[in-house]
């Protein structure tokens, strides 16, 4: 079985946390954005991965929050250079003002909080 209640994820930082608590949907959509933008952050990315969004549990959140992942289909996370993918992701989150990411997430498609955090217990009932 393959759902996402078992599947592991090499997690992927996005550093809004700070600038965007604590609106969860905007950190969410903004999340969404860099999802859909994956292969430019990581073009060496097997094509067959999976990139996702969801609620999800860290050893340092104390609760569910947005998380962005990656599944490996081919479970060869060595092809995945994480840390320059998030030095990618940050100086990209970096060159963007507060104003400018809340603008970006009220342009984009994407669920919410509330979905994101339903689907997180539904998996875990």
């Amino acid at each position: 079985m393959n759902d996402k209640k078992t599947r592991g994820y090499l997690l992927v930082d996005v550093p809004v946390y700070e600038v965007l608590w604590p609106d969860l949907d905007c950190i969410v959509a903004v999340m969404e954005y860099v999802r859909t933008c994956f292969w430019v952050f990581a073009p060496k990315l097997p094509h067959d991965a999976l990139v996702e969004v969801f609620a999800g549990v860290t050893s340092h959140s104390g609760g569910p929050i947005p998380l962005l992942g990656v599944h490996l289909l081919s479970g060869n996370d060595k092809a995945v250079d994480t840390v320059k993918i998030e030095a990618d992701i940050e100086c990209w989150c970096r060159s963007q003002s507060v104003e400018e990411l809340k603008e970006l997430a009220r342009t984009i498609t994407s669920p919410t909080w509330n979905d994101l955090l339903s689907e997180h217990e539904a998996r875990f009932k």
